[in-house]
């Protein structure tokens, strides 16, 4: 029987932070996550900076991520994150390729859910 894959965001987490949080906020703090991730899949795409600062820099991402309940993007992160942390190079460079096409879609959710 085959595993279906997790959800994009978790609606139970965004139902939460609606419940706690001005709608105001909760939008600037959906922008600056995906101002933040945008800046920092190109910093890592781009391949120019140690492996330790590309897992750390997909580890902030990861942790912003759960707070928001954005669920696929953050496991596909810290698969990449441990594959860098690990040395798995190959694994690392093939889990960075698939995370832009998994952020456009979280992406595009998050905007449709605000």
């Amino acid at each position: 029987m085959a595993v279906a894959a997790p959800e994009y965001i978790d609606p139970s987490s965004l139902a939460e932070l609606r419940a706690v949080l001005d709608a105001e906020v909760l939008l600037g703090l959906m922008s600056k996550f995906i101002q933040d991730t945008e800046t920092g899949l190109d910093t890592v795409e781009q391949g120019t900076s140690s492996d330790m600062e590309m897992a750390e820099i997909l580890h902030k991402i990861a942790g912003s991520a759960a707070a928001l309940g954005v669920v696929r993007f953050r496991q596909e992160l810290i698969a990449a994150e441990n594959a860098l942390r690990n040395g798995q190079n190959t694994q690392a460079n093939e889990l960075i390729e698939g995370l832009r096409s998994t952020w456009n879609e979280t992406k595009n959710r998050l905007n449709a859910a605000l």
